[in-house]
Order: structure tokens, then C-alpha cells, then sequence
């Protein structure tokens, strides 16, 4: 999926709260193709899905390429329990 002036937001509900040690999303960069890597990503838990811990935050420098990658960018979480996550 490809979005442009808007952010891109993901929410997972995991069914139940689940112990939750790191959080990892996945992003294609082909540049050819206007496809290009997020600046940053902000990670949050939450149990009711009303109020929301950020627990990280990436920050992804610019970077130009004639190749096409697929990256991965996690983000450890000290020890939650939480029943839904927010990227």
C-alpha cells in the first residue's frame, strides 16, 4: 500500500492481552517506483484501545538507491502485556 501526505496507522488487536517483548514492521523501498521508506515509526500498546503507551520510535534517514529492499524495523518492548499494538 502506498500513501501520500497522510500517514499510513496500523492497529492489531492480538484477541486477548499477550506478553509482547518486541514489535517489527516490514517496508518495500523501490524508489524507480515512487516507492519509498517511512521517515520514522512510532510504536504504541494499548489494552483498551482508548489509551495508547508509546513504547518507540524509529527514525529512518533518507536514503537514495537503484535497489529494491525490503527492511525490517522492530522496536523492543520492556516487558508489556497488551492486547493491541499500534504502528
Amino acid at each position: 500500500m502506498g500513501f501520500l501526505g497522510d500517514d499510513a496507522v496500523a492497529t492489531i488487536d492480538l484477541g486477548q492481552p499477550r506478553s509482547i517483548g518486541k514489535i517489527t514492521i516490514g517496508f518495500l523501498q523501490q524508489q524507480e517506483s515512487w516507492i519509498f521508506l517511512p521517515s520514522m515509526v512510532t510504536y504504541f500498546v494499548s489494552d483498551d484501545r482508548v489509551h495508547w503507551k508509546q513504547v518507540g520510535e524509529v527514525k529512518i534517514p533518507p536514503e537514495q538507491t537503484e535497489h529494491v529492499s525490503a527492511r525490517d524495523f522492530s522496536c523492543p518492548v520492556n516487558k508489556s502485556t497488551s492486547r493491541y499494538v499500534k504502528v
